[in-house]
This record gives structure tokens, sequence and C-alpha cells, in this order.
């Protein structure tokens, strides 16, 4: 299952989104706390529905959740300052993986930022940065990210689209990684896109690049980042989408798209179901579970009650045992009429079954 963007699939992506700019924002809904679609409209492209899913997804698609019926203060605030804005511009945050829309409204601009690493984020912010608001306040280390803040973006050591063979030498020498984790997490390509680049470069992966290996891997790097669009949906063995094709693949079955944002669509409405689907099944076997406990806990509640009684039963007969010792001791060779007249608390006498019933 796909975690999470890579900051290459954002570049793509975002080139694709670019077709937004100039629409106006329709509606917005978040059916799920860590979910908001917002709808667009333009003459040119009709009704796009944007879907963000935090902390690792943004993506056009024609599917949709049902909204709750009180929405959450967030919702109220994007609703309040961007419904009926005009979309000025779509970019990615430098090499990271951030996607900023820029907005036009009667009020001034705005901004709202995604921030698709770690645990996510939604913010939206003034034209001076200003936080306006946001899906989650975090207190980073060299960042707040809270109302009234000033929005900072997070530092960046690498910008991989201009990073130059000297600057990627340097990072190599002082990096204890190996060459596959140093490019995916350093270099901010992630975990396939580096694997792909140490093939088409015939790098070791598990071993540190050195010189040698820097000039190869920059080459790949900078084809890796120019290769043309090939949206695909990858089914098996694994479930992916990727925007172009990589040698990890090549023995894959696949789907291709006309856009990255049909493959993402593809894939992420289809875990959407199937966790619903999943979700369903497991509400369906809690309620079987509930009324198992639910049947359990009456037995247990009657059985604790009999136990109680039964306790006050011994605790009776083991006060009066002396006297109830004689009465049976005495009423072996008796008849019943006999025992009757004999024992004053015998009320009840059954001969057959070896039964007293005594008044105690």
């Amino acid at each position: 299952m796909k975690k999470g963007l890579s900051a290459i699939e954002i570049r793509y992506l975002v080139s694709e989104l670019k077709e937004l700019e100039g629409s106006k924002v329709a509606k917005i809904f978040q059916p799920q706390r860590n979910e908001v679609y917002i709808q667009f409209y333009s003459a040119k492209t009709g009704k796009r529905m944007l879907r963000i899913i935090i902390p690792g997804f943004i993506f056009l698609t024609d599917f949709k959740e049902e909204s709750p019926q009180r929405p959450h203060g967030f919702l109220q605030s994007l609703r309040k300052w961007l419904e009926e804005s005009r979309l000025k511009e779509i970019n990615q945050g430098g090499f990271e993986r951030i996607v900023e829309f820029h907005f036009e409204t009667n009020e001034g601009e705005f901004l709202l930022i995604v921030e698709l690493f770690a645990r996510g984020n939604i913010v939206l912010c003034k034209a001076d940065k200003t936080i306006v608001a946001c899906l989650e306040s975090h207190k980073y280390k060299d960042r707040d990210i809270k109302p009234k803040s000033v929005y900072i973006f997070p530092k960046s050591a690498v910008d991989a689209p201009t990073l130059t063979k000297a600057e990627l030498m340097a990072l190599a020498e002082k990096t204890e990684k190996d060459a596959a984790s140093f490019l995916a997490a350093e270099i901010g390509l992630g975990g396939i896109y580096a694997e792909e680049i140490c093939a088409k470069s015939g790098t070791e992966k598990s071993k540190k690049l050195d010189k040698a290996d820097v000039e190869k891997v920059h080459k790949c790097i900078k084809e890796l980042l120019d290769t043309a669009p090939k949206p695909q949906l990858i089914t098996d063995p694994t479930f992916d989408a990727v925007p172009f094709d990589l040698s990890t693949y090549n023995d894959s079955k696949r789907e291709y798209f006309q856009s990255y944002n049909e493959a993402l669509s593809r894939l992420l409405t289809t875990q959407t179901l199937e966790r619903r689907q999943k979700d369903s099944k497991l509400s369906k076997e809690r309620e079987r579970l509930k009324k198992i406990l639910d049947s359990q806990m009456e037995v247990a509640e009657v059985t604790e009650k009999e136990i109680i009684e039964c306790q006050k039963k011994a605790e009776i007969i083991y006060e009066h045992y002396q006297e109830i010792k004689e009465i049976l001791d005495g009423v072996k060779k008796l008849t019943k009429d006999q025992i009757l007249k004999n024992y004053a608390k015998v009320t009840e006498v059954d001969l057959k079954n070896k039964t007293l019933i005594l008044k105690v």
C-alpha cells in the first residue's frame, strides 16, 4: 500500500494541477478529520475536485465521501476565506513535499500550504504568511504552526533539480549512509527513486557513494527529473502509482493513464473503498462480539447472584450443622409419618429420593 507521495511525484503532480489556475473555488468539504475536498470550477475545465489526504496525498478525483452534518472548525475557516476565491497559482515548495496554492479573494491574497511529510498539515495564511487557521497545531524546533504565528517553510538542505556535482560530492563525503539511503533521505528522492538511480548508474546501493559514483549518479538524477511522463498504476505484485516507467516494476502488471492524477485517484479510491469494506467487516464483527459479550455478562450476573445465594445457604447450614446432623442421623430408619411427627423442623420428606426439607 502506498503511504505517501515523494518529492519527485509531487513535482509531476503539480505540473498537472497547473490546469486549475484561474479556476474559482465552488465548494469545500471535510468528510474526515484528515481529508479535505476542494471543488474548483472554470469555463475551460468545468468542475474539478481536489482531494487532500493528510499526511501523504493530494490529487484530482471524481470520488467524494459524504460530509458530516456538523463541520469541523478548520473547514469553517476554509469556507469563510476561500469559497468564491480564484486560484492564482500552484507551486511545489522547492523540492519539498509541499504544495502551495495562491488564492485571490475580496479580502486580499491567501496562501494554502499543504504539507505532505511527517505528520502532515494544511495551513491557511494571509499574504504576509500570518497563519489564519491550520488543520493541526505543531511546535517544531525551528518553527511553530499555530494561528497568528508566521508560517516558516521547513529548512531544506538540498534542492535536487539544481544540485551540482560538487554539491553532491560534498554531501556524499559527509554522510555515513549507504548510497540508496543517502539519495532517498538526504537528497529527498524517496526510496524507490533512489534505488532506480542506483540501478541505472550501476552504483552499489548498499555502499557509500565514492568519487567515481558521483558523476554517474548526478547525471541519472538529472535524467530522472526530466523523464517524460508515463503515468501508470502498478497492480501486481504490489499496488502503486508512479509518473513514469521504473525498472523496479519491469515485470509488474500495470495500467497506463492520461495523467498521474488519474492513476493516483484510482489507487487511493480503491484503498478508500477497501478500507470502508474492512471497517464495515470490523464493525459487524464488533457488533457480533458485543452481542456475545452482553449475553455472557447476563449469564455472569445470574451466576453471581446464584453464587451469593448458595453462599448464604452454606453459611446457614454451617451455623446449624450439629442440629442438621442429629436430624439426619435420627431419621435413617423412620417412616415419613414418624419423621414429621418427631422432628418439628422437617417440613417435607421424600423417602424415594432420600431428601428432607428443614426449616432452620
